[in-house]
């Protein structure tokens, strides 16, 4: 839990900032409060900055 005060981004920016699809973490269904959201997106991995690195390694690799 981070008990930090002041402004922090919406877990809806920072969903779509990752490149992840809209409701990915987000979705109401998933019963997770806005701080559970960003702790969560805060600790995932950027599926874009991973995708670049597989391309990278598997043209070294060629």
């Amino acid at each position: 839990m981070n008990d930090t005060s002041g402004p922090r981004p919406a877990p809806t920016f920072v969903e779509w900032l990752m490149g992840l699809p809209l409701g990915w973490l987000t979705d109401p269904r998933h019963h997770l409060t806005d701080n559970q959201q960003i702790t969560a997106l805060g600790n995932g991995v950027v599926p874009l900055q991973a995708v670049s690195a597989l391309r990278e390694l598997i043209t070294k690799a060629l």
